[in-house]
Parts: structure tokens; sequence; C-alpha cells
């Protein structure tokens, strides 16, 4: 899981606990409210609400929206990604009714 440390709305750092705390452990569960409070931590997002027809999900820097903390942005599919994927799709169907 990836974190955030948060300098008012800016993402001052992000990766696992192990890059941002190399000094620290803590249990499976992560670490407890009281840390993340103490060092403005958050839970960065990996995922973001699209339409999966038209649209992709890439990795970017961190990024502040709407209060969470997110390292995807969505792209249009171009084109030729659109022929693919509606290709793709038509073949996986025919397979379907053999």
């Amino acid at each position: 899981m990836y974190y955030a440390i948060l300098d008012g709305e800016t993402v001052k750092r992000s990766g696992t606990l192990n890059t941002l705390f190399p000094n620290s452990s803590f249990p499976l569960s992560g670490p407890n409210e009281d840390f993340k409070e103490e060092n403005n931590l958050v839970e960065v997002l990996e995922y973001l609400e699209h339409d999966s027809e038209t649209q992709k999900m890439i990795f970017c820097d961190p990024y502040l929206l709407d209060g969470s903390v997110y390292r995807v942005e969505l792209v249009d599919f171009t084109s030729e990604e659109l022929e693919s994927n509606l290709a793709g799709i038509e073949e996986f169907e025919s397979l379907q009714g053999e």
C-alpha cells in the first residue's frame, strides 16, 4: 500500500511505509490513526471512477483531489486502442458461442 505525507494541500512525499519511515515497524494492519494524524499521513488511492469502454487509468505522481490522494489519472483511449478493444470483445464473444 502507498501512503502520502501532506503539507497542507501539497503532497510532500509518497511511497510505502518502509520507504517513508525506514526506522519504524508497523503491524500488518498498518499505522494507527494517531500515527497518521501526527505525521500528516494518508493512504494513496489507485482507482478513479471511469468509463472503462473509453478511458484507462495510468499511474502518475500523487496528487490531492477532493480531500483524497491519488496516483492514477484518467486518459481517453486513442482511436487505435478503441478499435483494438472492440476487436478483442468481439473475438471473446465469438469464442463464448462455441
